[in-house]
């Protein structure tokens, strides 16, 4: 019993292992932001500072740019164990290396620039006149499909009443056509028999 529970506790192991180095890794390559409301970001480990703004890359080519004022950086330090006003270096730092490579003789040098391009609320502006447009015609949209629809439920409901109405009118017809029928075969029945007692 105890061989089949070796191979087991060994994939356990494994398993656990990789985890546990998965977690490293990942936290290795995250820089965790907290902003004033207490809310938690995780970002990649390379990042700029400047004075003002806090620009890191979310995906190839994609720039998210944060104020410095909505980064509660006391906070943000702390959550990755960095002494205080580290978080402020940064933007030192940054200014501090060269922007020029430095040439190498007999080395090509190549340097890929990304366009940088902070959206702005101006920027945002048509695209939510195009939403807010196009939610309220959805809206107008959704209004007559369910006027029709309950004009169309009507319809049905009156047309249902004027069958019912015309069975239950033919009911009564039969009914009385019966009764008519049963009250004269009575009645001639009488004359017969009166004409029979005589």
């Amino acid at each position: 019993m105890h061989s089949l529970n070796k191979p087991g506790r060994a994939v356990g192991r494994i398993i656990s292992a990789s985890a546990f180095i998965l977690v490293l890794v990942v936290a290795a390559n995250a820089y965790t932001i907290v902003m004033r409301g207490g809310r938690r970001t995780e970002i990649p480990s390379r990042f700029v500072v400047t004075a003002s703004t806090l620009t890191y890359e979310a995906g190839p080519g994609i720039q998210i740019t944060l104020q410095i004022a909505a980064i509660d950086i006391p906070a943000t330090e702390k959550a990755n164990n960095e002494s205080p006003g580290s978080l402020l270096r940064r933007s030192q730092s940054s200014l501090r290396e060269p922007s020029e490579p430095t040439l190498n003789p007999g080395k090509a040098v190549t340097q890929t620039t990304h366009a940088v391009r902070t959206i702005t609320n101006r920027d945002l502006e048509t695209s939510m006149r195009r939403r807010r447009d196009s939610e309220m015609a959805y809206e107008r949209k959704r209004r007559s499909s369910a006027c029709r629809l309950s004009k169309s439920h009507a319809d049905g409901l009156r047309w249902n009443l004027r069958r019912l109405e015309w069975s239950w009118k033919q009911k009564r017809l039969a009914e009385v056509n019966r009764n008519a029928t049963g009250g004269g075969r009575a009645a001639a029945l009488r004359t017969e028999m009166a004409a029979l007692e005589c």
